[in-house]
């Protein structure tokens, strides 16, 4: 979870500065919320579920794409 954390946060706080806006980071924290559980869906009923790992957001496997995201925006620089 602090690995997710720090990552959305990075991501969320890049869409604040860039809109010159808190509405844009309220939509993306807004849709994260709403998607958030959406892998569990797709699980058998009686599937054991390595929270750790995923499929859910928080999980390391879905971090990847968000970790990447924030990287590159971290070494990018300051939105223009």
């Amino acid at each position: 979870m602090t690995v997710f954390t720090t990552t959305a946060g990075i991501i969320i706080g890049w869409l604040a500065l860039r809109g010159q806006s808190v509405w844009p980071a309220v939509i993306a924290h807004a849709a994260t919320n709403g998607i958030a559980g959406a892998g569990i869906l797709f699980l058998q009923p009686d599937a054991q579920v390595n929270t750790l790992l995923g499929p859910i957001s928080v999980g390391l496997v879905a971090n990847i794409p968000w970790a990447l995201l924030a990287v590159y925006l971290l070494w990018k620089g300051e939105p223009k």
